[in-house]
């Protein structure tokens, strides 16, 4: 079953690859090495939901210059239901990859309840960066939305 979590990383890796514009910057693609004992999503089928998933920040300079772009982090979901071993699979560009972990790695989930087997649950998660339509139309802020907005 562990080949099926890889297999889906893997399509989603090619997908985003696909769509990735050839102008952005620094483009990252790593293989995913969890340690210790794990399951898959499916090999686990928890029952769980999300208690809190911390927002990334957009990088600055990225949304000072109108960069859109996405990420792919895989993680491990623990029997607490906190978030460990966050990794980069792919992301458009570095920027985006590191703000994209650094936020899944504060999620928190309820514990997870199992139909399968227990253990650490392995999972990843796409991230858009998406610049607000509003900044996006003012050519005249450079510097990211005005507060009060």
């Amino acid at each position: 079953m562990k080949a099926y979590f890889y297999s889906v990383l893997v399509l989603l890796t090619l997908v985003r690859g696909l769509q990735a514009s050839e102008d952005e910057a620094s483009p990252v693609m790593n293989s995913v090495k969890f340690t210790g004992d794990y399951v898959t999503f499916s090999e686990a089928k928890p029952k769980f939901r999300p208690l809190h998933q911390e927002q990334p920040v957009y990088p600055k300079e990225l949304l000072q210059k109108r960069v859109e772009g996405f990420a792919i982090v895989a993680f491990l979901v623990q029997l607490d239901g906190a978030t460990a071993q966050c990794q980069v699979v792919e992301a458009s560009d570095a920027a985006f990859g590191e703000a994209a972990r650094a936020a899944i790695a504060l999620w928190k989930f309820s514990p997870p309840q199992f139909g399968g087997t227990p253990g650490p649950i392995a999972m990843s998660f796409p991230v858009e960066f998406t610049v607000p339509a509003q900044l996006a139309m003012d050519s005249d802020t450079p510097d990211g939305p005005k507060s009060g907005s």
